[in-house]
């Protein structure tokens, strides 16, 4: 394996991002406790690091356009803060019902070009980023 400088890391980055395509993800699979079993893709590590660079970049971007009550995947925030804001209704409010949607396999269904359009009306739209147009 080969050990990079900090400077070195950086520069392959930018120099992978100049024409980027990303590798095959390795394909584990995972037993839930259902008994069924989920897939789980493993990116090379260059390729996870360009990811979180992204995330970097991008997670702030997209977190101040989001409800302050939404909880899922979010960063600072977990399924007990969420409890806790439904509790605080509850006795607030006087409400009974809780709603909790999860779309199956909403990861594998998502229109990619609507999900673009989204991100170019937040104000992403480096093209590059985006990939083809919109």
């Amino acid at each position: 394996m080969k050990k990079l400088s900090e400077n070195d890391l950086v520069n392959e980055v930018r120099t992978k991002l100049r024409n980027y395509r990303p590798k095959k993800v390795r394909r584990e699979w995972i037993e839930k406790e259902n008994g069924k079993w989920r897939p789980l893709g493993i990116p090379c590590i260059l390729d996870r690091v360009i990811q979180q660079c992204f995330k970097q970049v991008l997670e702030p971007i997209v977190e101040s356009q989001f409800f302050k009550h939404s909880y899922g995947f979010r960063p600072l925030r977990s399924a007990h803060h969420a409890m806790a804001r439904i509790q605080s209704l509850i006795n607030r409010g006087q409400l009974h019902y809780v709603v909790d949607v999860d779309i199956k396999s909403f990861f594998d269904n998502v229109n990619h070009r609507l999900l673009k359009r989204q991100l170019w009306n937040i104000g992403i739209q480096d093209r590059k980023v985006l990939g083809k147009p919109l």
